[in-house]
This record gives C-alpha cells, structure tokens and sequence, in this order.
C-alpha cells in the first residue's frame, strides 16, 4: 500500500512552542499545511498521565489538535491519504 507522510515539527517559540504539518507523499513534492502555530504544552498534566498510556497519548493529542490550524491540517492530509488508498504515516 503506498505511504503518505505526514511530517510534525514541534519547536521552541518564545516562552513556549509550535508546531508546524506538512505533507509528503511519496515521490511528490511536499506541502505545508500548517505553518509554524503557537502551541500550549501542558506538561504538569502529561507528567501526571505518565502511568497511563492512553490517558498520556489522548491528553497529547487533545493539546496538539487544540489549534484549529493543526486539527483541519490534520483531516486535510488524513482525506488526502484517504483518497488515494494509502497509509498516513506520522514522522
């Protein structure tokens, strides 16, 4: 099945983050969904979650997709790795 990365860049911005998505697919120049965006990253939650993985990766990924920059990027490359019948894959 062919692959469509999606590529999550998170970095330091100021007092606190961003993060930014772009799209690759496979033999196809890339495109950036999602510019670098001001990110909140709570870590006093996520430390208290440390024993949970899955309460962890839902309270990650509540923050991330909190932005509706980065949740609509996030359904624009799932519809278009959808649409072509290939697998998103997160780097």
């Amino acid at each position: 099945m062919p692959v469509v990365d999606l590529d999550l860049t998170l970095t330091q911005h100021g007092d606190g983050y961003a993060a930014a998505i772009q799209l690759s697919p496979s033999g196809e120049p890339a495109t950036q969904l999602a510019p670098p965006t001001p990110w909140a990253f709570d870590t006093e939650s996520l430390s208290a979650l440390m024993a949970d993985p899955v309460g962890y990766g839902q309270a990650l990924t509540d923050q991330l997709f909190s932005s509706p920059r980065l949740r609509t990027a996030w359904h624009e490359a799932s519809a278009f790795a959808h649409g072509r019948g290939s697998t998103l894959r997160l780097r």
